[in-house]
């Protein structure tokens, strides 16, 4: 053939593409990488809310197997949003499947959000800060007993009077 041959791979669950050029016997390998897109509430996404095939919300990867979506500047009331992750830009594959996952916002303010989403994993995960510039300090952490899944999010902000807050969730 005068074209390339082309064949698909998958090695330690990562798919690969191979192409192989007769003329120059070259062979490529490169990482098929997948498609994810963020799609929720678009408060906290990029302006597109519940849209798979949202080029906005869409998730890059370096490596193929670690995906992420960075949201800059988001204005937030405190409270629970919704979202999930989608595979090939549709609603046939999302993750975690059957269910939304939540986010939680602490406190009235202006965020960056950082989706993060592992190829193979059952579940999606974010982290929050407060935007540059903003007046809140945040930190938050996961905790619960030895052995158990139920874990709880503790989360504390300084207000603007320099106190600390905090919100238990979970108990």
């Amino acid at each position: 053939p005068e074209s390339p041959v082309n064949f698909n791979v998958t090695i330690d669950n990562l798919p690969y593409e191979v192409s192989y050029d007769e003329t120059t016997h070259e062979v490529i390998v490169n990482i098929a990488f997948m498609n994810y897109t963020v799609a929720g509430d678009d408060r906290i996404l990029n302006g597109v809310g519940w849209n798979p095939a949202s080029e906005t919300n869409r998730m890059t990867s370096t490596d193929g197997v670690t995906y992420t979506l960075e949201v800059k500047n988001a204005v937030l009331t405190a409270g629970t949003y919704k979202y999930i992750v989608c595979e090939d830009s549709s609603w046939d594959v999302w993750y975690p499947a059957g269910d939304n996952a939540t986010l939680t916002i602490p406190a009235d303010g202006t965020y960056d959000i950082t989706y993060t989403y592992v190829v193979g994993d059952a579940e999606p995960s974010y982290s929050i800060k407060p935007s540059e510039g903003s007046s809140l300090v945040l930190f938050s952490a996961h905790y619960g007993l030895a052995g158990s899944e139920d874990k709880t999010e503790l989360m504390l902000l300084k207000g603007s009077d320099g106190k600390w807050k905090s919100t238990i969730e979970g108990l």
